[in-house]
């Protein structure tokens, strides 16, 4: 404590730490959410896997339909319908992929936005503890 400082310049000297202190943890908290933010990836969309997974489905059912047209009673029929069985399997199991990718994101950002709560939380704390340490004492006496 310096004693050659008038009560007025020691008070401002005061609260010019305290919200130096201050701007440090919000800065802290702010770079903390924004590292937190740039972890979570951007929501996956169930119709984009579903569309992926028929364009495949439908190459594969090319494929395997041109290879049953080379068996014993190769049909027109059998063509389409093994491209079409193809398509629907593959429809179905990007739709379940889909689910699961939707739902793995929202457990993600459900974590990711308690850890925010943490932090800003935290950061609450810290800024009363600053303001408690650099409050005015009553009657000018220091403690």
């Amino acid at each position: 404590m310096e004693i050659n400082k008038f009560p007025n310049d020691y008070e401002n000297d005061q609260m010019t730490k305290a919200n130096s202190l201050i701007d440090e943890a919000n800065a802290h908290f702010e770079k903390q959410v924004n590292t937190l933010c740039s972890r979570t990836p951007k929501e996956p969309k169930i119709s984009e896997h579903i569309i992926v997974s028929i364009y495949v489905g439908f190459i594969i059912g090319v494929i395997l339909g041109f290879k049953s047209c080379f068996g014993p009673s190769p049909s027109a029929l059998r063509f389409f319908g093994t491209i079409f069985l193809a398509t629907a399997i593959f429809a179905v199991i990007g739709a379940i992929v889909g689910v699961a990718d939707k739902k793995n994101y929202e457990q993600s950002d459900q974590s990711v936005r308690s850890q925010i709560d943490q932090e800003r939380e935290q950061t609450g704390k810290n800024i009363n503890n600053i303001k408690d340490r650099y409050r005015k004492p009553a009657n000018g006496v220091t403690a």
